[in-house]
């Protein structure tokens, strides 16, 4: 599971007024009805209250990047739970185009951060052949470097809000350049990570990405 997964869904459950409560790459989160009822699949619970005209206890959860085994009084949610896979896809189709800030180690030494545009989501093929893929690719906005999702080294410590003593840099390529740019570059590394043997020799394949989402991430490196 990609840390960006995680903040993101955590900035999207605060901004749909759930409680969330931090911990080390994870956060407990008590639901709100809304949230319960769209995503937690209980509907006889909530059939049920509405019935009888009780009002009902929302589910509190553990969001979690640890496999391990959670309080037994939650409800534990990691990357290939149902859930989560739900929440993502909610999450940037709400966003649209996000932000957020690297945090650095040391909270007290002032650093400037520099912007990085990201582009991620699942792409597909025409006509169908090959698997789906996921992807993230990044491209910065003040050198113009390209880095795919193996090379991105976020665990938990991204913030929806500027870090204190931290110094955002403004963009020195433009937007519209670098999203053109990271476009061609993303269509090219899908086709390079599809392995010869999957592709027929006949056949010319078109990639495009099912529910992307883009983002600026100011990061430590420039």
């Amino acid at each position: 599971m990609n840390a960006m997964h995680l903040t993101l869904i955590k900035e999207f459950l605060i901004h749909k007024g759930a409680a969330v409560t931090e911990g080390n790459k994870e956060f407990m989160v008590q639901l709100t009805e809304e949230l319960d009822r769209k995503y937690m699949n209980r509907p006889y619970y909530w059939h049920y209250r509405d019935a009888t005209c009780q009002k009902g206890e929302p589910a509190r959860v553990l969001i979690s990047m640890n496999s391990s085994e959670g309080p037994p009084s939650v409800d534990k949610i990691t990357h290939s739970h149902p859930v989560f896979q739900s929440l993502v896809q909610s999450a940037h189709e709400e966003a649209g185009f996000y932000k957020f800030y690297e945090k650095p180690a040391e909270q007290h030494v002032h650093v400037r951060l520099y912007p990085w545009l990201f582009l991620h989501g699942e792409a597909e093929f025409t006509p169908p052949g090959p698997e789906s893929i996921w992807t993230i690719q990044a491209m910065s906005l003040t050198t113009g470097i390209l880095q795919s999702q193996d090379d991105i080294p976020f665990k938990d410590n991204l913030s929806g809000l500027i870090p204190e003593n931290c110094t955002p840099s403004t963009p020195i390529i433009s937007f519209e350049h670098a999203i053109s740019r990271l476009i061609a570059h993303t269509e090219m590394a899908i086709r390079n990570k599809i392995k010869t043997g999957r592709l027929e020799a006949s056949k010319s394949y078109d990639v495009h990405m099912h529910t992307p989402s883009a983002g600026i991430i100011y990061r430590l490196v420039p």
